[in-house]
């Protein structure tokens, strides 16, 4: 009973990591999105959009908050994603292998 309940909550924990990190990458691709409508496509040293940003072989030219705040999310994303994914696979080989 003990070990089932156990499993339960590292599943749980599993699927929250993961569906952080969809969240959070989902998040990063409609800042892109809404940014490929809105920057500028040259660089513009007035309002500090000098950062390029390659979005399906057009150059977008960022702010250094945009750059960071969207390198962020991706990094994160995976990182949370990758998270699940190992607690799952723990998951499955610890409790799996038990009668």
């Amino acid at each position: 009973m003990l070990s089932q309940w156990k499993e339960n909550r590292v599943r749980r924990i599993s699927g929250a990591f993961g569906f952080l990190g969809f969240c959070l990458w989902f998040t990063a691709m409609y800042l892109r999105q809404r940014w490929y409508e809105v920057l500028s496509r040259s660089p513009a040293g007035a309002s500090g959009n000098i950062y390029p940003y390659n979005f399906h072989g057009i150059a977008l030219y960022l702010t250094h908050r945009q750059q960071t705040t969207v390198q962020v999310l991706e990094v994160a994303a995976f990182a949370f994603f990758l998270v699940g994914i190992v607690f799952d696979i723990v998951r499955r080989r610890k409790f799996q292998s038990q009668p």
